[in-house]
């Protein structure tokens, strides 16, 4: 497939979903744009990372942060809502009718 079948594959897939799926969707493209800007382009067929490994340690790294937010959280020590909440300004607006 070319990049505008990519792109055209995406809008179909994507036409009827909701915005909180939008927002899944978004989330994710946010993180590869990140990793494109911070290492370049991803080429997987280039890429010498050993990608399972990979994966466990940022699995792990996400229960580890979440086992560490909520004992944070309930010892009073951070309040959810202020604690690495993203603002208001950060988050993208979408609507259901557009």
């Amino acid at each position: 497939m070319t990049r505008p079948d990519f792109l055209r594959r995406i809008a179909e897939l994507t036409i009827d979903s909701s915005v909180d799926e939008l927002r899944v969707l978004l989330s994710v493209a946010d993180r590869l744009n990140t990793g494109r800007r911070q290492y370049g382009p991803l080429r997987i067929g280039e890429d010498r990372r050993r990608w399972l490994e990979e994966m466990r340690d940022e699995l792990l790294d996400a229960v580890a942060y979440s086992a560490m937010a909520t004992v944070a959280l309930t010892s009073g020590t951070i309040s959810a809502p202020e604690h690495d909440a993203p603002s208001r300004a950060e988050m993208p607006t979408l609507t259901e009718e557009g």
